[in-house]
């Protein structure tokens, strides 16, 4: 577990009374990210690039994660203006990082190489995201349209994605009503997953003209169905 309280922790142990709980809780968030990053720093053996986002606002955290976990870079995070905190540039050092990549900040981070991204909002700095990930292996062929607005979705679609190197794209909340595609056009599959039915047009055209993406949605973020077998990448 990671940032939850004894309470919860305890709640989990008596559903789960057989499971092993490793709990991760730092004296704030920026201590836990540096926790978890230790314990990146453990399975890995060397870190090679860390990434840096706010740790005061959750979107742009949330759209470099899938990329973050498929490269094994951990994410520290820090405010979004001013300087990063002390558990952070430690944190930097410790782990023996020569570069980073620093997102949705122009927080400073102390290595030989650091990548920028920072667009006009959320949307923008997560299309920017999204090409750097492109370019690092990442593949549109696998990608989430999650909603901008709040984090679940995203939250728990970043490691459905990290598992095959896929890519998120967060959208404001539209609309509710559903596009339909334009006349004498069959909808080609991408494999695209969106768990925001109903908030974005299902003819988004995500690999091409009109794609077609695989929707899910719940009444609320606890009950996001899961994705039918068919429509899972092959791992």
């Amino acid at each position: 577990s990671v940032g939850l309280a004894p309470v919860i922790r305890s709640q989990v142990l008596a559903r789960l009374p057989s499971a092993v709980l490793i709990s991760i809780v730092g004296q704030d968030r920026y201590q836990t990210a540096a926790f978890v990053a230790d314990r990146v720093m453990a399975k890995l053996g060397t870190v090679g690039k860390v990434v840096v986002a706010p740790g005061d606002s959750f979107a742009d955290g949330l759209a470099v994660a899938p990329l973050a976990a498929s490269q094994g870079w951990p994410v520290l995070l820090t405010p979004r203006v001013g300087a990063p905190p002390q558990t952070t540039t430690d944190e930097i050092s410790k782990l023996g990082a020569d570069s980073a990549l620093v997102v949705g900040t122009y927080a400073r981070a102390n290595v030989a190489h650091v990548d920028r991204l920072v667009g006009a909002d959320r949307y923008a700095t997560c299309a920017l995201i999204a090409q750097y990930a492109a370019g690092h292996g990442a593949s549109f062929t696998h990608a989430a349209l999650v909603t901008g607005e709040n984090f679940p979705d995203a939250l728990v679609a970043g490691a459905y994605l990290s598992k095959d190197a896929g890519i998120l794209l967060l959208t404001p909340i539209a609309d509710r009503q559903v596009a339909t595609p334009p006349p004498n056009v069959k909808p080609q599959s991408c494999g695209a997953l969106s768990s925001t039915c109903g908030l974005i047009a299902p003819w988004e055209t995500t690999r091409g003209p009109f794609c077609r993406h695989d929707c899910m949605s719940g009444e609320d973020w606890m009950s996001v169905p899961h994705a039918p077998r068919s429509t899972l990448p092959s791992w």
